[in-house]
């Protein structure tokens, strides 16, 4: 009897273990793989292109001459004068004074064989930033044609109209009248000329590439020239009749 139990504990222990050695083993779930959600690329800041400057061809095309009525009513009424911004004009005027990147000039406008200016002090005048190659060769007194875009109307010692565009559409203008010799004290100059129905004798100061031979002939007789005024002198003149 014992011996069965012995036996039967046996088979049952064989049992068991086979029980446990057939099973399949439990593999673990993985976890979930969190892939990191990317950063967006940043769109790339565009800076606004700016409009390229106008060419004093383009000025011209488009300029209207400065009047003596928008001279004035600019002068008694700064607030029409703001008016004028951005409008492009032609103007004929006397540098005053010259600025590291501007020139002062004086209006001179001519209507009807008149020339109306109110000076720069206490006055009306422009600002004009010409190219700085133009800005270099100006002297105080000299006459010139400018064209230019209003930007501005500041109020400095009178009204400035200011013309951040600016150039010189014209300097050299001609001029007849009796030529003669330099009389004594005439600062080296090449000859004078006075103007039909004037009184004052003018300097004259001829371009280097005109010779000695070339204007002598004229001493005495009537000539016509095309130059730089500045002041009560012609410079960097040449015979053009």
């Amino acid at each position: 009897m014992k011996r069965a139990i012995a036996i039967l504990l046996a088979l049952l222990m064989v049992l068991s273990i086979a029980a446990c050695s057939g099973g399949s083993p439990t593999t673990p779930t993985p976890e979930p793989t969190v892939e990191a959600t990317p950063e967006p690329t940043p769109e790339p800041t565009l800076e606004p292109t700016p409009e390229p400057k106008a060419t004093k061809e383009d000025l011209l095309a488009e300029a209207e001459y400065f009047t003596r009525t928008e001279m004035e009513d600019a002068f008694h009424n700064k607030a029409k004068a703001k008016t004028f911004i951005g409008n492009t004009y032609i103007f004929k005027g006397k540098v005053k004074t010259i600025e590291e990147d501007y020139a002062w000039i004086e209006f001179n406008i001519e209507e009807d064989g008149t020339v109306y200016s109110w000076g720069v002090n206490g006055g009306i005048g422009a600002h004009a930033y010409f190219p700085l190659e133009d800005l270099v060769e100006l002297k105080p007194e000299q006459i010139l044609v400018t064209v230019g875009k209003v930007s501005d109307v500041a109020s400095i010692n009178g009204t400035a109209i200011v013309f951040e565009e600016a150039f010189i559409a014209q300097d050299h203008f001609d001029i007849s009248g009796k030529f003669q010799k330099p009389s004594s004290g005439s600062n080296n100059a090449d000859g004078e000329l006075k103007i039909s129905g004037a009184t004052i004798w003018h300097r004259v100061y001829f371009s280097d590439s005109v010779k000695y031979s070339d204007y002598s002939k004229y001493f005495d007789k009537d000539i016509k020239i095309s130059a730089k005024k500045i002041g009560s002198e012609y410079r960097d003149a040449y015979i053009v009749g």
